[in-house]
């Protein structure tokens, strides 16, 4: 299976979503923030994402407009989906930015009541509020992305706002590779010889799966946890993350096929 095989409708539907998420993250401007010294020293320290040490303001009409733009791409797009979302609008219209806080921080119990009085699925409510939180979560990395050094970094998850990699990427130049942030697009370098999961580093349980007729990409698979990452050895720069993951579904196929979980969807 190769790309080319995907429905042309999803892939016009994860462009214009991109598209849409990248124009309302260049109409945002965040207040600046100062980042100290003792903010620097948990960071590395601890461990602790910069958005949970300076946690930025999030315009609540403009994340309604985010919100609502992007259910309504869904029903344009995605009828299947988008028939669910009256329910989903209606219940979230005056808490749409303490759902989104909450999605980012993780904190999920009022998500959950969401989705119980609606008829939609909790992954779709998820990935509604991932897209709303996207804008924001961009404009937060290129506020203090430069804050954070990758060579002291290098831990199994994004330094500016804490989540887990959706893919990776091994750049021509130098052969390294770096992991990019499923929420805010940030690039930052990992080990090659490590799984993003558990941190396995014995060589002989890492996998590299190769794929013919798309030799730019790649899956790294674990033996340890069985998990996977897609791979792409083209240097390509952040940006169109979800575009990006829907044009090599292929590879999750692959993965999935061979027994491996996406490192995107564990704990």
């Amino acid at each position: 299976m190769t790309a080319v095989n995907l429905p042309k409708e999803l892939l016009d539907f994860y462009r214009d979503l991109d598209n849409l998420i990248n124009d309302y993250a260049g109409r945002i401007t965040l207040p600046g923030m100062e980042i100290t010294d003792a903010v620097l020293n948990r960071h590395y320290g601890e461990g602790v994402s910069l958005f949970e040490l300076v946690q930025p303001e999030i315009d609540a009409e403009f994340c309604k407009n985010v919100f609502q733009d992007v259910c309504a791409l869904l029903e344009r797009r995605r009828p299947q989906v988008g028939g669910q979302l009256k329910t989903l609008t209606e219940a979230a219209e005056h808490a749409v930015v303490r759902l989104v806080s909450d999605y980012i921080s993780g904190n999920d119990k009022n998500i959950k009541k969401l989705v119980e009085g609606s008829l939609i699925s909790g992954m779709t409510v998820n990935f509604i509020l991932e897209c709303t939180a996207r804008p924001f979560m961009q404009a937060f990395a290129r506020l203090v992305g430069s804050c954070t050094k990758d060579e002291k970094w290098q831990r199994n998850y994004c330094p500016v706002c804490g989540s887990k990699a959706r893919y990776g990427l091994i750049k021509q130049d130098d052969n390294k590779r770096f992991l990019q942030c499923s929420l805010c697009d940030r690039q930052w370098l990992f080990k090659r010889l490590a799984c993003p999961n558990c941190l396995n580093e014995e060589h002989t349980t890492l996998k590299t799966i190769f794929i013919e007729e798309t030799p730019d990409y790649q899956i790294h698979a674990c033996e340890e946890c069985r998990t996977y990452l897609k791979v792409f050895s083209t240097g390509e720069e952040a940006g169109n993350t979800g575009l990006k993951d829907a044009a090599t579904v292929f590879l999750d196929i692959i993965a999935q096929q061979n027994g491996y979980v996406s490192n995107y969807f564990t704990s």
